[in-house]
C-alpha cells in the first residue's frame, strides 16, 4: 500500500505505522492534477520500501515532523524539484536509518527548512542532487531475496 497526495492540498496523515510497501508517502502537485501543498506526516514509524523514496514531496508547504524512516531504498525523505520550485517545507526532529540519502533535496528547490535530523546508517545525511545512487555490489558480495538461502559457515578444508 502507498499514500500518495496528489490533489488533496492539506492532507494530514495521523501518527501510526503504515505498512510497508513498495512506493512510500507522496505529495505531488502536478498542473494536470493540481496542488498537493500543506500536507502533514508527523509521529510515523515507517519502515522498508523497495523502490525510490520514503516520503516524497513535490509540493510545498508540507510538514514532516518527528517520524522514524527506516530502510528506504534511495532516500528517506526528498524534498523533489522536478515539479518545479518546491519551497517552504519543514523537515525536522526525524530519525533515519539505512538509506542512500538520510534527506535528498533537488537541485531547484525553493528555501526549505530542515533542521534537527538524526542519521544512522546512512551513505549521506543531507544532500542536494536529484537521485542518490546506492552504490554497486562489490565483486565479493551476492544478492539476496527472502528465500535466498542463509549463508552458513565451515571449516576452511586443507
Amino acid at each position: 500500500m502507498s499514500i500518495v497526495g496528489a490533489r488533496a492540498s492539506d492532507l494530514q496523515l495521523p501518527s501510526g505505522t503504515p505498512p510497508r510497501a513498495q512506493f512510500g508517502i507522496a505529495f505531488v502537485s502536478d498542473p494536470i492534477s493540481g496542488l498537493a501543498d500543506g500536507g502533514i506526516v508527523k509521529g510515523n514509524k515507517i519502515s522498508a520500501t523497495h523502490i525510490l523514496d520514503r516520503i516524497e514531496l513535490c509540493s510545498s508547504s508540507n510538514t514532516v515532523h518527528v517520524n522514524t524512516i527506516n530502510g528506504s531504498a534511495e532516500s528517506a525523505i526528498h524534498v523533489d524539484s522536478s515539479c518545479g520550485p518546491v519551497m517552504n517545507n519543514v523537515v525536522s526532529d526525524n530519525t533515519v536509518n539505512d538509506a542512500c540519502a538520510g534527506i535528498l533535496v533537488g537541485t531547484a528547490a525553493g528555501p526549505n527548512d530542515i533542521d534537527s535530523n538524526a542519521f544512522f546508517n546512512t551513505r549521506h545525511t543531507v544532500m542536494t542532487v536529484d537521485q542518490c545512487t546506492p552504490p554497486l555490489m562489490s565483486v565479493g558480495q551476492t544478492a539476496t531475496s527472502s528465500t535466498a538461502q542463509t549463508l552458513r559457515p565451515s571449516a576452511v578444508r586443507p
